[in-house]
């Protein structure tokens, strides 16, 4: 696996977490 898929998966998931929590 790509290290920056991993990265941009990850990036993704924790912009949405903080999205949620604000």
């Amino acid at each position: 696996m790509d290290h920056e898929f991993l990265i941009t998966m990850r990036l993704s998931f924790s912009l949405a977490f903080i999205t949620t929590l604000i």
